[in-house]
């Protein structure tokens, strides 16, 4: 993965630009391509910052946020399937999931697959 450009480099870019120059001769001028000119220019002008933003990073599960609901729905009704749990997920809060991130999830956050997939599980057994 590439770093990011160096300050003094989105300065002078910055700098260049704003006196009148273009982006493909600046970015020339600078060793860097035309989209990262244009995409320092951009920051600039929506977040008036230089700095670099965040590279890389955990995003966390949409579905793990309605957990309260995962655990009252199979408390309720334990022999719900997982294809019923997406569905529950989508009907109530518009979101949609596959069976294998719902599966994901539920083992993520400690609890047991739907009474369906125990039963799959005892057959191969």
């Amino acid at each position: 993965m590439p770093s990011p450009v160096c300050i003094e480099l989105r300065v002078s870019i910055i700098n260049e630009v704003q006196a009148g120059a273009t982006r493909r001769a600046v970015a020339e001028r600078h060793g860097v391509s035309v989209a990262t000119a244009q995409r320092l220019l951009k920051r600039v002008t929506e977040t008036g910052s230089l700095e670099p933003g965040k590279i890389g990073g955990y995003k966390r599960s949409a579905i793990d946020t309605h957990a309260a609901t995962l655990r009252a729905a199979l408390q309720d009704r334990p022999d719900m399937t997982l294809a019923a749990l997406c569905g529950l997920l989508r009907s109530r809060h518009g979101l949609t999931v596959s069976l294998t991130a719902m599966h994901a999830a539920l083992h993520r956050l400690g609890l047991r697959p739907p009474k369906a997939c125990r039963r799959r599980r005892a057959r191969r057994a």
